[in-house]
């Protein structure tokens, strides 16, 4: 590798850890919102557009559900992006985070509800926390 392709590869390297980085921020920040046992953040971005979403339980009782319902971060945050025209999930990046109480980082894979929806959305690629 010539130098010149080795500074642009680790300019792109450092551009995308600084994305990530970003990413995981904005995706804890959105957990602290939620209200459920388990505290999740999610953010969908492509290029600089960033687009979040936590998990929330939701207490209100419908005519047609006796229970109460959740919504998970991940499909929050991938309804959100599909209001937004042109949003070009094959090329986005989904960053998926649970906390706990003291902000720390905790494993958190999507449930396989939320890997469907991310495999029929089309969604590039994910990271989640361990």
């Amino acid at each position: 590798m010539s130098g010149i392709n080795l500074l642009i590869f680790f300019n792109y390297f450092n551009l995308f850890f600084m994305k990530i980085t970003k990413a995981i921020t904005i995706a804890k920040k959105a957990a602290l919102n939620s209200n459920a046992k388990f505290r999740v953040g999610a953010v969908l971005f492509f290029n600089d557009t960033y687009v979040f979403g936590f998990n929330r339980n939701f207490n209100v009782k419908h005519v047609n559900r006796q229970k109460p319902f959740s919504i998970h971060a991940e499909e929050m945050c991938i309804i959100k992006a599909n209001r937004i025209m042109n949003f070009d999930f094959e090329n986005s990046t989904l960053v998926i985070v649970r906390i706990n109480k003291k902000s720390d980082l905790l494993l958190c894979t999507p449930c396989k509800y939320c890997q469907g929806m991310i495999h029929k959305f089309g969604i590039g690629t994910i990271y989640f926390s361990v």
